[in-house]
């Protein structure tokens, strides 16, 4: 499970035999009957009826923004499929919501936009390939692009590091001292050579996982160490030196 509201935990458990999730059941018959006893099956359904809706639109705007951001697995066999077709449903479900009951689609809108930001803020450690992760990275590989045509002014000029840490955990003091001298906000590379075989360390560096990329420390309060982290594998420190400031540009 997900565990992306811990309140509702103890209903994720299944049973051993089959694997069924019978304490979700029981807490959706719980619900369903709840809304059965209310009496006016009319006073509840208006905003099921929004919130259908809202998993429509919300699938259309997948759709649209998986094929606006170039996915590679967006492959649909559609042969007349249209990204802006998808854009039109979204925003003809948002039109029938408001049409229905407006006050109603709006309590609807902000409770699915409570769960959305709920579970960003919560940034659960899982994968879901998500239409947004595509548009970010669509987003960034085009703004990359156009810094090929900036050139270097005193005005916007940023300091960046390339600095040899090893394992940055190892020599937080270091960088920390670092962060100090980024106020600029550049990008800081922490540089971490392993020498020797390259088949040897190659199991290493996968075993503690190197290819992460990334190190952030906040353990003192006002000093926030972010940036990059890069390895490389060679037969020794100098060699190691030169691939990283090749690598880094």
């Amino acid at each position: 499970p997900d565990n992306l509201i811990p309140l509702i935990k103890p209903f994720a458990v299944v049973r051993a035999r089959d694997q069924e999730p019978v304490r979700g059941y029981y807490l959706t018959y719980v619900i369903s009957v709840a809304c059965i006893l209310v009496g006016d099956l009319n006073a509840i359904a208006p905003l099921i009826s929004m919130f259908f809706m809202i998993t429509y639109g919300l699938v259309n705007l997948a759709c649209f923004m998986l094929a606006f951001s170039k996915s590679p697995s967006w492959r649909p066999t559609f042969k007349y499929y249209n990204k802006w077709v998808s854009l039109f449903g979204f925003f003809l479900c948002l039109v029938v919501m408001f049409l229905t009951n407006w006050y109603i689609a709006l309590t609807a809108i902000v409770v699915a936009a409570s769960l959305y930001y709920y579970i960003d803020f919560r940034d659960p450690p899982v994968n879901w390939g998500s239409a947004n992760q595509a548009r970010q990275f669509y987003d960034v590989e085009r703004s990359m692009m156009r810094m090929r045509h900036f050139q270097t002014h005193v005005k916007t000029f940023r300091p960046h590091y390339l600095v040899m840490t090893g394992e940055p955990k190892d020599r937080l003091d270091l960088c920390r001292f670092i962060a100090t001298l980024r106020k600029g906000y550049g990008i800081t590379i922490f540089g971490n050579v392993c020498t020797g075989d390259y088949l040897d360390q190659a199991k290493e560096f996968r075993r503690r996982n190197y290819q992460n990329g990334y190190f952030n420390d906040d353990s003192i309060a006002g000093v926030k160490v972010t940036g990059f982290f890069a390895t490389t594998i060679a037969s020794s420190i100098r060699n190691g030196c030169r691939n990283l400031l090749c690598c880094s540009g």
